[in-house]
């Protein structure tokens, strides 16, 4: 025999399922910031591809694969990865690693430091190198379509200095040596870019 006790105890029941169902019916999938591929521009001091463009492919939801290309001391091209530490959010770390190829540049003259009393003109080439670069940064994406990318890192020179002085051309200063080799491929990076998502 239904009782008004009975009643209200099985209308309250399901009240309560159908409340739950429509919770779990209502949580969306979590969003995924990051675009399973995109086309990035880059500009620095030390960057891997110099001032060029790549194109990344995320491999997993942390780890992508890049490929770029772009002119430093001479051409530049390489291979990369970068592991992303919380892709969930729109602000993330990450540690990244490139293998780079820079073709260098022929025998050209430079004056260094001038209008200074350590001016000294040089004739010198830079030969073909490779780096192998080593990173951090931030990633910024605010849009599924679009991102701000910063990082700081080495490129360790893996063929040795591609400096080469003409003979009689080599600097006498030591300063003027150090500045030679700071604008030579490797070294310090310091970098900023954007990347643009492809597809859907």
């Amino acid at each position: 025999m239904l009782t008004l006790k009975t009643f209200s105890a099985a209308l309250g029941l399901s009240l309560l399922a159908a409340s739950t169902q429509a919770q779990v019916t209502a949580t969306p999938a979590p969003e995924r910031h990051y675009p399973k591929s995109s086309i990035g521009l880059n500009v620095g001091w030390g960057a891997p591809y110099g001032f060029g463009a790549d194109f990344s492919y995320m491999v997993t939801p942390n780890l992508d694969l890049n490929a770029g290309l772009g002119l430093g001391v001479g051409f530049k091209a390489g291979v990369g990865t970068r592991y992303y530490f919380m892709p969930q959010r729109k602000l993330s770390p990450f540690v990244g690693l490139n293998l780079t190829h820079t073709t260098g540049i022929a025998e050209f003259d430079l004056t260094l430091n001038e209008n200074t009393m350590q001016q000294e003109r040089t004739r010198l080439s830079f030969k073909p190198s490779n780096q192998l670069h080593l990173r951090g940064g931030v990633r910024w994406q605010p849009t599924l379509r679009f991102a701000m990318i910063g990082a700081l890192g080495y490129g360790a020179r893996l063929t040795g200095n591609p400096v080469v002085y003409a003979p009689g051309y080599a600097p006498t200063q030591q300063s003027n040596r150090d500045l030679v080799d700071a604008i030579a491929p490797g070294g310090v990076e310091v970098s900023v870019g954007v990347a643009f998502g492809l597809g859907r």
